[in-house]
């Protein structure tokens, strides 16, 4: 009787599925089913947005560093942050770069995924891509300041086969900027 109820148990199983199970997200957003709309791009440009929170932690990284500016509290050893990088301030150095290169990867998704979008405004659309293109040069620029030679993206980060990718020339990286920057100048209003 056993023997009986394993057979039967095993055909049942091997018999139930006739095709590999094929995934369609229906619930759940990911960049293949997500920009659709204008709603969708003016969404992205707002997340974008969002990645960038000039905070005082970095307003201290960016701004304590000059020579008319001194830190106080816990932010004194930021003064010095070339040469104290202890758990603190490595730390907050952390959040700020994450942050702003969360703000280029959010603009790279926008400015790979928007021109895709069919029925759009392309008013809407031209001012969402130069927003996008200021935010970057935004991020770039505050990353070259801050570090120099840095890591450049031109394209959204979708999975882990291009995470590490080497630093570009400074000169490089600041034409990024001065490119992104004269596109958004032509794509924004007054």
């Amino acid at each position: 009787m056993k023997n009986i109820i394993v057979i039967l148990s095993a055909i049942t199983l091997l018999s139930s599925c006739s095709k590999s199970l094929q995934e369609e997200p229906k619930n759940f957003l990911s960049p293949v089913n997500y920009y659709k709309t204008e709603a969708d791009s003016q969404a992205a440009i707002n997340g974008a947005y969002s990645s960038y929170y000039p905070d005082q932690v970095e307003y201290m990284i960016l701004e304590i560093q000059a020579d008319y500016a001194t830190g106080g509290g816990s932010f004194t050893s930021i003064n010095n942050i070339d040469q104290v990088l202890d758990a603190v301030g490595v730390g907050r150095t952390a959040d700020s770069w994450k942050s702003l290169y969360i703000m280029v990867n959010r603009a790279n998704a926008v400015l790979n995924r928007v021109p895709e979008i069919e029925n759009m405004n392309e008013d809407v659309r031209s001012r969402i891509l130069a927003e996008a293109h200021f935010l970057r040069a935004t991020a770039y620029f505050n990353l070259v300041q801050n570090w120099g030679a840095v890591p450049l993206r031109r394209t959204e980060t979708v999975d882990l086969s291009n995470v590490a990718i080497p630093r570009s020339p400074v000169d490089s990286i600041y034409q990024l900027i001065v490119d992104d920057l004269l596109i958004a100048e032509k794509g924004l209003p007054v």
